[in-house]
């Protein structure tokens, strides 16, 4: 019987990678399958995952951070939008903002994707219209694209690997928080509780939940 886990590749990459290296480190004997989401998932906010989870399909979903009052949960991580500037783009302050891109070729998931409302919102709030060069479900493509010099790549941080660190979008910067949910019942939480800890323990050894969104 495997404890089933559903989440996003960034999520993955974050916190999800470095639990499941934890356990198998240990004498435990559960058994993980790690279940990415498809591209409606990042789409709808989670709300599939969610749902695969309240009929028992998953065991553990971690997406962004809603009210689910049916569900148990606890936030995990922040994150926030970040600008991948090609090498010859220079700017100053530690962050940028709109106004800072005005003119800028931009490379972007496509509409629906919660990374691209937000840059809607943020530009719309500037009263700013934006150019897109390149758009894409693959956020590979669009680093790839930013390290060619062919535009900037605004994206959640989650998704941005070491290689390539971006820039804080906004002032203050456009962000939120990741969550767990999973199902609220005793055999469930007794199910869940070794890999719940071992995410807790990702979280507490890097720093990643701000004192503000701390549960």
């Amino acid at each position: 019987d495997r404890l089933r886990i559903g989440c996003f590749p960034g999520q993955t990459r974050m916190v999800v990678a470095e639990a499941v290296k934890s356990i198998r480190r240990t004498d435990s004997r559960l058994m993980l399958q790690v279940i990415e989401d498809t591209d409606d998932g990042r789409v709808d906010g989670g709300r599939g995952l969610l749902e695969r989870l309240r009929k028992g399909l998953l065991d553990i979903v971690l997406a962004p951070t809603q009210v689910m009052g049916d569900l148990n949960s606890e936030r995990l991580y922040d994150w926030e939008m970040v600008a991948v500037l090609p090498p010859r783009l220079k700017v100053k302050g530690r962050s940028v903002t709109p106004a800072d891109l005005d003119g800028t070729d931009l490379l972007l998931s496509p509409e629906g994707h919660l990374s691209r409302t937000l840059v809607d919102d943020a530009f719309k709030t500037a009263r700013i219209g934006y150019h897109v060069f390149h758009e894409s479900r693959s956020t590979e493509v669009l680093l790839a694209f930013a390290s060619a010099g062919l535009g900037v790549a605004v994206l959640p941080s989650d998704a941005v690997g070491p290689s390539q660190q971006g820039v804080p979008f906004g002032r203050p910067p456009v962000s939120g928080t990741h969550s767990i949910y999973w199902r609220r019942s005793a055999s469930s939480e007794d199910r869940c509780s070794e890999v719940l800890e071992s995410l807790r323990a990702v979280r507490e050894r890097r720093g990643l939940l701000s004192t503000r969104s701390r549960p």
